[in-house]
């Protein structure tokens, strides 16, 4: 289980799981307050702490008027944000 992050000034490009084991990684780098743009055609995973995370940091970021921008979201984060309605709530980038 495994997260690959390659980071690009404010860019994440991601590829792999977000779950339990991982979660951490992304929440270490996501930590540092300023924009981002998550690409995340890569994912084949994301658990519901990835959408926690997400919806953390989204709140956290608008509040001071920053954004967490999602860039071609995989089928299964997309799903993922479609089943739970999340996908109204983030800028997506297709």
């Amino acid at each position: 289980m495994s997260l690959e992050i390659k980071r690009d000034d404010n860019v994440l490009v991601l590829r792999g799981l977000i779950d339990g084991y991982t979660i951490d990684q992304l929440a270490e780098v996501l930590k540092e307050d300023h924009s981002w743009t998550l690409d995340m055609a890569g994912v084949s995973f994301m658990a519901s702490c990835g959408l926690g995370l997400l919806i953390k940091r989204h709140f956290d970021l608008a509040g001071r008027g920053m954004t967490l921008t999602i860039r071609k979201p995989s089928k299964a984060v997309r799903t993922a944000l479609e089943v739970t309605k999340l996908i109204q709530l983030f800028k997506l980038e297709d």
